[in-house]
């Protein structure tokens, strides 16, 4: 088959270019004719010469009788059609962003080729193209070329970076982190540093820090690939993300982190020599070349078959046209040639005028000197005087200080009136709920009523004959007492990390002319620097402050807090660099009233600081006219930090989206007036308003069409505004259940809920929980607005009971009453508390039957995960030896659990002992070669890899976690039969089970394990397995369909 490859640049050793050559190289061993044509030869043309191509950079010199063409790159594909343009042609995608990647649409093409589902996605959604017309074949490695010469290192030692592409910031970010970590550097890829024998400096380094191709031939030559350049970053590939990062072929944009030094060095510690195994087996089976050019020839084939050398009618002088434009081209490159040389001479030129102007300059320094002297020689003169004023000045800073510790006295005077106000009001609400007080209420109520059937009889007998219905509604007295100082105006600040600008946008609201509003300071994972500003404002009578410990990227989810928390009937947008004008809001109150609106928005002024490319001039004031529906449909109207809306309005149409990254206020607007919410412009500057080069909207600004697409699609979308949920746990210490809490409130808080933990104990921190993000709060500070609230525990069925919450969920994660005697007050505690009547979730099957059969409590299914980001195989923290290992896990003190048994059944085996304990410690005579105590979640992997078999003799669980993984870690189980071991072990498939407190049976079956490999091996792949279908973000889906549904009565 005599096939044409065209591409753009046969200059340098770039992406596409080495892709054309291993292609060509492939086709080549097979026996066919590879011709290449490019517009830019040099190196790798001459590469692909000595490899039996033919290469050229004119068209003419291809023979006519071509079987196919691959095409690449727009110009070139072009080029090549005027030629053959009755010729099959197969046209490949490597790229979405480059221009010379966008697709072509000639009536040649057979197929669309697309290296990834980015592309294919892309060639769907902004150009059209029929799906069927695209095919998915990946980049292929030649194998034979990119394999290991030698193993990597235990730990890390060298790391290469490999880019025609990096920034400044990326260098001096691996460079910090390699001088901290003591590891050496090598980059390649720019200017000279080009390599075309890459495989060897690959050979040569432990980490691989690159993207797209660069990663393949990383793992293929079983290096760990570090995804990390220009675009970003998506951090090490293991076998457990490398379906989702091919999806945008290792470009860093599928989590587009920006690393520092430190959270670079964080990312190594995932360094493992184990996964490079793995990551080959990944790369023979999906991008081996032989195969990858196999998959090619087919669409060859099918190309010919079905197009062959159908001719296109009234195209010769459409070919003849290009072929004009082409050699116009060329002769614009001689000429541009002649302009460089003629630029040249020009800056010699200017090179020479610098010169004079240089000795110019040191003849005005010699002269600047002598002025100088004689200036310093007058100073000396004004020097008593300035003496003077400064004995002056000294004086009336005396006088200041003076004046600022009176002020000091005066501000602890009014905070001691205002605790002082404090103190009243809880003595007034101690009164109020006070049974005296509820006496006396009664008895004047009864005394009005005595006193108006007097003076009036006829209404006695209305009130007879009147039917009333109770209210199902809890006014609880706290609501008495604030119901006359609710605010009239709520103003929300979402912030991330500002620091003086954010003093002014805040002292910018509180000085407002008119003074019946709240403030509302929402951090969002804000750094230590902005948080102490915000604390600083802790005891300001109109602010309230709430804190988000990790970052969501923008500001949708401050905005969504205040709109939930809000006690104004209005509630005004602030972004925390704006600065809003004296009477912003008196004039936004004044026209959403007058006018009886929704929405009011204004004009503002631009503070531009130069570090933004913007057509507007500094302290220019822009004005917004009215807006209805279909003008929003076209443009964005209103000004965010002008805006004040209603608050029941906005929540009636369900806030902003979280899916909306940009123009996520654009879309809420036009939502409301496709809801038919009305909006009014005030003619009035309402706010000053930064723009500058650190503006998030920037980030967004080339995908604007996406995002104006996007917010088509979700603006006639109505949500309902995600619930807050408040999960009621007994403690912060460490267990397999809270553990899964975590796992809930952490991944319910990534998708955009507002979720909190509230403790029992006094301890506020779950340190042991990798990332945990959530915060956690006391009994004390349980918020009055909960829409859910969740029970994890006897105790806390209880305490939710006292909490008001739309709706109160039980989550029941083990038959609780086991685990106390059953004459104690806590068994008949505990066994009640499911005779609630709560809603119920479970995370095993056999709690969701036992709860129907004995409380006739219907439970959804909530089954646990596996968190591949926690549990997963990773470095022994012991090499390990000729003796197989038995790991036993579980708290030692708690008898139950069945340690004392596990420990007796490992008695006098030929192994090594390894117990983890989370209360407890082993005796002196049970065989234990390594003691652990109360380990962190993220330590646990390297434990159960460090083990080969876990022998768990619990007699009560509720899931049974640990099992599990220690099969995602490459190990083997003996368990006894304990409630929930059938969730997912197989006895003989992944694991052996042996009966309940069956010592012997356990001894046995471990003993078993040691001696046969065979069985081992099998139970292990089965188990591994079985772990890859346990994932939490299946079970996230189910928790949200629960926590979303909205028909179910209110429980209070």
């Amino acid at each position: 088959m005599k096939i044409l490859l065209t591409v753009n640049d046969l200059q340098s050793y770039s992406g596409t270019g080495t892709y054309t050559y291993t292609l060509a190289k492939s086709l080549l061993l097979k026996g066919h004719e590879v011709f290449c044509f490019s517009t830019k030869l040099g190196k790798l043309a001459k590469k692909l010469l000595e490899i039996g191509a033919f290469v050229t950079d004119k068209i003419d010199e291809i023979p006519y009788d071509l079987d196919i063409i691959h095409a690449q790159h727009r110009m070139e594909a072009i080029i090549a059609y005027t030629r053959f343009y009755n010729k099959p042609m197969v046209y490949v995608c490597h790229g979405v962003l480059p221009w010379q990647e966008q697709p072509l649409f000639l009536p040649n093409i057979y197929r669309y080729v697309a290296i990834s589902e980015e592309i294919k996605e892309s060639l769907i959604s902004r150009y059209d193209i029929d799906p069927s017309k695209i095919e998915i074949i990946r980049n292929g490695i030649e194998l034979e070329r990119f394999t290991s010469v030698k193993l990597i290192n235990k730990a890390p030692e060298k790391i290469l970076l490999l880019s025609n592409r990096f920034t400044d910031e990326v260098i001096n970010t691996i460079s910090s982190a390699c001088k901290k970590l003591d590891l050496d550097l090598e980059v390649i890829g720019q200017s000279e540093k080009v390599e075309w024998q890459v495989e060897k400096k690959i050979n040569d380094a432990d980490i691989v820090v690159s993207l797209g191709r660069g990663i393949l031939e990383a793992m293929a030559c079983q290096r760990v690939a570090f995804v990390y350049d220009y675009n970003g970053g998506d951090g090490i590939v293991t076998p457990f993300n490398y379906t989702e990062l091919r999806k945008k072929n290792f470009s860093g944009r599928t989590n587009s982190i920006k690393y520092d030094e430190y959270s670079f060095i964080e990312e190594l510690q995932n360094y493992s020599s184990e996964i490079t195994k793995e990551n080959l087996a990944i790369i023979q089976k999906y991008h081996d070349i032989n195969v990858i050019s196999e998959e090619l020839l087919c669409l060859y084939k099918e190309a010919i078959n079905e197009q062959g050398d159908k001719s296109i009618i009234g195209f010769y002088d459409f070919s003849i046209q290009l072929n004009n434009i082409y050699k116009n081209l060329n002769r614009e490159m001689d000429q541009k040639e002649l302009n460089v040389n003629y630029l040249k001479e020009i800056i010699k030129e200017k090179e020479n005028l610098l010169c004079k102007v240089y000795e110019e300059t040191e003849d005005l320094k010699l002269r600047l000197k002598d002025i100088h002297q004689e200036k310093e020689a007058e100073a000396s003169k004004y020097q008593k005087q300035v003496n003077f004023y400064l004995k002056e000045t000294e004086k009336k800073e005396r006088n200041l200080k003076y004046l600022l510790e009176l002020n000091e006295q005066k501000e602890e005077n009014l905070k001691y009136l205002l605790e002082l106000n404090e103190s009243k009001e809880n003595e007034l609400k101690l009164i109020y709920t006070s049974k005296a007080w509820k006496a006396v209420s009664k008895y004047r109520r009864i005394k009005h009523l005595f006193t108006k059937a007097i003076n009036n009889p006829s209404l006695v007998f209305r009130k007879l004959f009147k039917i009333s219905k109770p209210e199902n509604k809890i006014l609880r007295d706290v609501d008495i007492l604030k119901a006359s100082s609710e605010p009239l105006i709520s103003v929300v600040i979402p912030i991330y990390d500002r620091t003086d600008v954010l003093v002014e946008s805040i002292e910018s609201i509180l000085n407002q002319s008119f003074q019946d509003f709240e403030l509302l300071l929402v951090c969002d994972g804000s750094p230590e620097e902005t948080l102490k500003i915000v604390d600083s404002y802790r005891n300001h009578p109109k602010v309230r402050i709430f804190k988000f410990l990790n970052n969501s990227g923008n500001a949708v989810r401050g905005r969504n807090k205040a709109i939930k928390e809000a006690r104004g009937k209005y509630l005004a947008f602030q972004d925390s660099d704006d600065i809003a004008d004296l009477d912003r809001l008196a004039l936004s109150l004044n026209y959403i009233e007058k006018y009886k609106v929704d929405v009011v928005y204004g004009g503002w002024r631009a503070l531009i600081d130069g570090t933004r490319d913007i057509d507007i001039k500094d302290k220019q004031e822009i004005f917004s006219p009215d807006c209805d529906y279909e003008m929003l449909k076209e443009i964005c109207v209103p000004c965010q930090s002008t805006v004040m809306a209603k608050v029941e309005a906005l929540r009636e149409v369900g806030g902003l989206k979280t899916t909306m990254k940009y123009r996520e206020d654009h879309e809420l607007w036009l939502r409301m007036a496709y809801k038919k919410y009305k909006f009014k412009a005030i003619p009035k500057i309402l706010t000053n308003l930064r723009l500058h080069g650190n503006n998030l909207e920037l980030k967004y600004k080339e995908e604007d069409r996406h995002w104006y697409n996007l917010m088509l699609e979700e603006h006639v979308i109505i949500p309902k505004l995600k619930p807050k949920i408040a999960y009621v746990i007994p403690g912060c210490g460490i267990s397999g259940g809270i553990a899964v809490i975590c796992q809930h409130v952490n991944r319910l808080l990534k998708r955009g809920y507002d979720v909190t933990l509230i403790t029992e104990d006094e301890k506020k921190s779950i340190d042991w929980f990798p990332n945990q993000q959530v915060q956690i709060i006391s009994l004390e500070e349980v918020p009055d607005n909960l829409d859910i609230v969740v029970a994890t525990g006897w105790s806390t069925a209880y305490t939710i009971e006292r909490i008001p919450a739309k709706r109160k969920i039980y989550f029941v994660q083990s038959d609780e009453s086991r685990f106390h005697p059953k004459e104690s007050k806590e068994y008949q505690l505990a066994w009640n508390s499911y005779k609630f009547n709560y809603e119920y979730m479970t995370e095993a099957k056999w709690i969701q039957r036992w709860l129907k059969e004995n409380f006739n409590q219907n439970a959804y299914y909530v089954p646990n995960g596996l968190d591949e980001e926690i549990i997963h195989k990773a470095e022994p923290l012991i090499p390990k030896g000729d003796k197989l290992r038995v790991l036993l896990e579980g708290p030692i003190d708690i008898p139950f659990k069945g340690m004392k048994d596990a420990f007796e059944a490992v008695q006098g085996l030929d192994c090594e002992v390894w117990c983890v304990s989370s209360a407890g410690k082993p005796k002196p005579e049970w065989k234990c070669d390594q003691f652990f105590e109360k380990v962190p979640m993220n330590k646990m992997k390297n434990i159960y890899s460090s083990c080969d078999i876990l022998l768990k003799m619990s007699r009560v669980e509720g899931f049974f976690g640990p099992p599990l993984e220690m099969m995602a870690c490459g190990g083997v189980c003996v368990v006894g039969e304990v409630t929930g071991y059938d969730e997912y072990i197989k006895h003989n498939y992944n694991a052996l089970v042996v009966k309940q407190g069956d010592i012997e049976g356990a001894h046995k079956a471990v003993k078993e394990l040691i001696e046969n490999k065979e069985l081992r091996d099998a139970l292990i792949i089965n188990g591994e397995n079985t772990a890859s279908q346990w994932r939490w973000e299946p079970t996230i889906d189910i928790l949200e369909e629960i926590f979303t549904k909205v028909d179910v009565k209110e429980v209070n």
